[in-house]
């Protein structure tokens, strides 16, 4: 069973996954192994969460292909599971997906079409979208980079590490 702060937490990150095109079932059950942190077979993840058999399966599948959790063996007959990535890490692996599933085609296409464009104010104004998308991979990119380079650090080594630039976001001068 779960407590009251425990079962807000899981019903956030279940919102939170819908916004990454997941389901809520699917953050649901990955809030449940994280908090409890042990290893949970999928009846246990049916009872603990009210979900359906089949929905807990399906679930587990996507939780499994995003690498967000893994099987750690075996309860008698059956598979137990246990989560292996943090919110970092999800964030991170969200963000890559997003990259190049989502903006990096949609660069591509506006590329090649731009140029096909015969209304002047169209084209530029095509042309200026494109370029705010190249500037939000780009961000997006610089981003991830300095996830991966960076997410070893605890957190008090990481805000020592990023406060001087995160002044210079928060006030610029």
């Amino acid at each position: 069973m779960m407590d009251a702060i425990t079962m807000e937490f899981v019903q956030r990150l279940g919102r939170l996954t819908e916004k990454w095109g997941l389901s809520k079932c699917t953050g649901d059950l990955w809030g449940i192994l994280l908090v409890f942190g042990d290893a949970m077979t999928q009846e246990e993840l049916t009872k603990v969460s009210g979900y359906s058999p089949s929905m807990v399966s399906m679930s587990l599948s996507r939780l499994e292909e995003l690498g967000f959790v893994i099987t750690a063996g075996r309860r008698s007959r059956k598979r137990v599971y246990v989560a292996i990535f943090s919110f970092v890490d999800a964030l991170e692996n969200f963000l890559m997906r997003f990259v190049d599933s989502e903006v990096t085609p949609i660069i591509e296409n506006m590329s090649r079409q731009v140029q096909e464009i015969s209304v002047p104010n169209q084209k530029a104004n095509m042309e200026q979208v494109l370029m705010e998308f190249e500037k939000g991979r780009f961000f997006m990119t610089l981003l991830l980079s300095t996830m991966k380079n960076q997410k070893h650090l605890n957190l008090e080594e990481l805000q020592l590490a990023l406060s001087p630039d995160l002044g210079k976001i928060s006030n610029p001068d």
